[in-house]
């Protein structure tokens, strides 16, 4: 149950986010969240470096913003996007896929009126955010497959090859499928 509130105070937390507009209060926000990391021991090395793996994601959108509006504005919404990002990393590295597929379950629970099987709903979603990892992997491992026949990994190349990319990506993404379609038919489902 604990879990339960933890994923609706997440939700909120996100939401609530993207309507203020005071600097200082988003400051304190940050301060929320550094003290979560503390709270439920999450290793600093691992938070910082998921936070700088992710600054230029977030300087991309700052700069893109500063172009469309103004640079205060701009500096907001990398401040938010930064909040939010840190907020979800806190929270799954809490989650297991057993507790957002419990979460879900009791969240979807009022689906029971129209006899619609909850479980195997929330065990579709329980895949699907277990794959989100594996793809990211995948990227990693055809990153250092490219790199080490030779080819440059950058946007350029994405762009000039993206054959490339593609057919290691997808043939990739189908052995992985294949296997977990094999250990789902061994469990019965």
């Amino acid at each position: 149950m604990i879990y339960l509130f933890l994923f609706l105070f997440f939700f909120l937390y996100n939401i609530i986010l993207f309507f203020i507009e005071n600097l200082y209060l988003l400051l304190c926000f940050s301060f929320f969240s550094l003290f979560l990391s503390f709270l439920y021991r999450i290793p600093i090395r691992k938070h910082f470096s998921f936070l700088k793996k992710n600054f230029l994601f977030l300087f991309f959108i700052v700069l893109c913003n500063a172009f469309l509006s103004s640079f205060s504005y701009s500096l907001l919404v990398g401040i938010r996007l930064f909040l939010v990002m840190d907020y979800t990393f806190i929270m799954f590295s809490v989650f297991t896929i057993e507790h957002l597929r419990n979460v879900f379950l009791k969240l979807l629970s009022p689906l029971n009126i129209f006899k619609i099987d909850n479980e195997r709903l929330c065990f579709i979603l329980a895949i699907a955010f277990t794959f989100i990892p594996i793809l990211a992997e995948e990227v990693r491992n055809i990153k250092s497959i490219l790199l080490s026949k030779g080819y440059t990994f950058s946007l350029f190349s994405f762009l000039i090859h993206p054959s490339f990319y593609f057919v290691f990506f997808f043939n990739r993404l189908f052995e992985r499928i294949d296997r977990l379609e094999d250990v789902l038919k061994i469990q019965g489902y």
